[in-house]
């Protein structure tokens, strides 16, 4: 036998061993893979309770692209509205061109009418009932139990016009437990924090809650033209909930809440205007951007 069939008698036997080699790799990854989610329980991670599906779930069960805050992580982050929410999650976008003309994005999706009354492609729930003006997104999140952002169309159980994804607000529902709470916060640009609330029982079957914040901040911008400030924050916020348990199998709950913002909103440069309106307009805007 020449040297040549020695290496063609040899060459299947080399292919056995990789394959070996390579199968044997595999499983060793599988079996790490499969140890994860044991050493993740074991580490005592929190786990997360969520409605996206209106159903309580596990957030690691929901097959759904879903990113959860909880109370905790809401006060640890001082994340008090939704601007602070799509800082940390991802693909959501918010700009707010002025008070009350918020515009979401979720992926990409979302509309630039920048009207109180347009219909946002991105949908707002609070408790579970829907926001129908893009205007109430601009809430404050104080005192809430979980906010949820669900990326993606959810039309199946959200409406067909939830095209781009849905945002969850879920309230804190008061329970027999009295609680107080009283928090205060400065900083530059003339920051003053406040938030409060209060809740617990108020007979056997009947609870309630009432809280309240202010968020009042100066503008990061000025106008050169008239001097009045930009970007300057003045929000105003009041919440209360009354839970009522009638019978073992029926809950109640009443939730009412207001809020008022009174900024100036973002800066915007405009464009040299030309027509009758030109000398009108020029006494008031300045041209330099």
């Amino acid at each position: 036998m020449s040297k040549s069939n020695k290496v063609k008698a040899k060459t299947p036997r080399l292919k056995q061993l990789i394959c070996l080699a390579v199968i044997a790799q595999v499983g060793a990854v599988s079996a790490q893979e499969n140890e994860t989610p044991e050493k993740e329980n074991d580490s005592g991670i929190e786990k997360i309770i969520v409605t996206a599906e209106k159903r309580a779930q596990s957030l690691q069960d929901v097959p759904v692209a879903v990113t959860a805050f909880t109370d905790t992580q809401l006060h640890d982050t001082g994340t008090f509205d939704l601007d602070g929410i799509s800082e940390q999650t991802p693909s959501l976008t918010i700009t707010e061109f002025g008070v009350g003309e918020p515009q979401l994005f979720i992926r990409g999706i979302g509309s630039t009418i920048d009207s109180i009354g347009a219909d946002p492609s991105v949908a707002v729930f609070l408790d579970e009932v829907y926001i129908g003006r893009s205007a109430g997104a601009t809430s404050e999140l104080f005192d809430m139990e979980r906010v949820e952002v669900l990326r993606g169309p959810q039309g199946t159980l959200y409406g067909k016009n939830v095209v781009g994804g849905a945002i969850n607000l879920i309230s804190k529902k008061p329970t027999d437990d009295f609680d107080v709470l009283l928090e205060s916060s400065l900083g530059n640009y003339g920051q003053q924090d406040i938030r409060a609330a209060i809740r617990g029982g108020l007979t056997d079957n009947v609870f309630g809650s009432l809280s309240m914040s202010t968020r009042n901040r100066d503008g990061y911008s000025k106008n050169v033209t008239t001097g009045g400030e930009l970007d300057d924050l003045h929000n105003h916020s009041a919440r209360g909930i009354l839970r009522i348990l009638p019978r073992d199998d029926m809950e109640l709950t009443i939730n009412a809440d207001f809020m008022a913002g009174r900024g100036n909103g973002n800066a915007r440069h405009i464009d040299p205007v030309a027509g009758p309106f030109a000398a009108l307009l020029g006494a008031i805007l300045s041209p330099d951007p």
